[in-house]
């Protein structure tokens, strides 16, 4: 394992947040090997993987060991197509010289411009990865106290919201108490989405209610939650079943409209829905063959539709009850 980890690989992810990632082996019922081999960045939400291949079927520990561990490289390394932090693009597609951030040496760009534009999205984990006395002092010339840049969002949200005027009037403006310890925590859903039904889920909102590092953990629950409000699933889907307790007295919908990055996703969701409904009918569940056969159409792409393909299933229709 040491060897392993002494391996030449990029030492952060997406967000410029130390590369220390989690990984499992899970089976996707496919008619061709169906284990993946996921890795995941649990601050940030990063994911990589790699597969499919036979390795949980193995007879024995040692055979399956020794099949995973090219697999697990492929994820870690050859998988790991570092992208650019502003814009994403691949860094095989950068022609010039990649730049780093001059502040944390972590982070790096296409360009001086893609720098510019992504400064203030990547201040708090450029602050986070900074060593030395320095960091404290950038904490401070950045306008944020030291002991709220370093909280995580639920310690912020317990702990610190409550006291900010600012934070109390959007809370009442959203209908939601805030919460003043741990033991009245009810997790960071029903706020979250709260500010994206109503249209409220600004950056500045957000740091309002989950503090000044909220991107570092939230950023892709926020986006889900766009995306699950964007789509507006109907009644008898899983989404609805979960989401319309989460929206019990809530404000008048009012999200913000779509961005194109948004509107290309709905669409492939959409999309991917009209194929389940062609092949079960509308308000039936899929049976594993079917899933199977829907994913197998995309060839050697199956794997990259996973995603859309669970999203498309939990927001519609499959006769699913409200939860009581």
């Amino acid at each position: 394992m040491s060897s392993f980890n002494n391996l030449p690989r990029p030492q952060s992810v997406q967000s410029g947040l130390p590369k220390h990632l989690i990984f499992r082996v899970r089976r996707v019922p496919l008619d061709s090997p169906g284990d993946l081999v996921a890795a995941a960045h649990s601050p940030s939400y990063f994911q990589l993987q790699a597969g499919p291949a036979d390795i949980l079927c193995l007879p024995t520990s040692a055979e399956s060991a020794e099949t995973l561990i090219p697999y697990l490289l492929e994820a870690l390394i050859v998988g790991d197509d570092p992208k650019c932090h502003g814009c994403k693009k691949s860094s095989n597609a950068v022609a010039e010289t990649r730049k780093k951030c001059s502040a944390c040496a972590k982070a790096w760009y296409c360009s001086q411009d893609c720098e510019s534009k992504n400064c203030k999205s990547h201040e708090l984990a450029c602050l986070a990865n900074r060593q030395g006395p320095n960091s404290t002092t950038s904490a401070s010339a950045s306008g944020l106290r030291s002991n709220e840049w370093t909280q995580d969002p639920v310690s912020f949200f317990t702990k610190v919201a409550y006291t900010k005027p600012e934070a109390k009037d959007l809370a009442r403006s959203l209908n939601i108490p805030l919460p003043t310890s741990r033991n009245d925590f009810g997790g960071t859903m029903k706020p979250m989405r709260r500010l994206v039904v109503t249209g409220k889920d600004t950056p500045e909102n957000m740091e309002l209610l989950f503090g000044p590092g909220w991107r570092n953990t939230l950023l892709k629950d926020q986006e889900e939650a766009r995306l699950h409000v964007l789509l507006n699933p109907p009644r008898g889907s899983p989404s609805y079943a979960v989401d319309s307790r989460l929206d019990s007295g809530a404000p008048n919908w009012s999200p913000r409209p779509a961005s194109d990055g948004e509107k290309q996703k709905v669409a492939e969701v959409r999309e991917m829905q009209e194929m389940i409904r062609n092949k079960v009918g509308s308000g039936r569940s899929p049976s594993n063959a079917d899933t199977r056969e829907i994913l197998n159409s995309f060839g050697a792409a199956w794997a990259e539709k996973t995603e859309i393909y669970t999203l498309a299933l939990n927001t519609m229709d499959q006769t699913v009850a409200p939860l009581p």
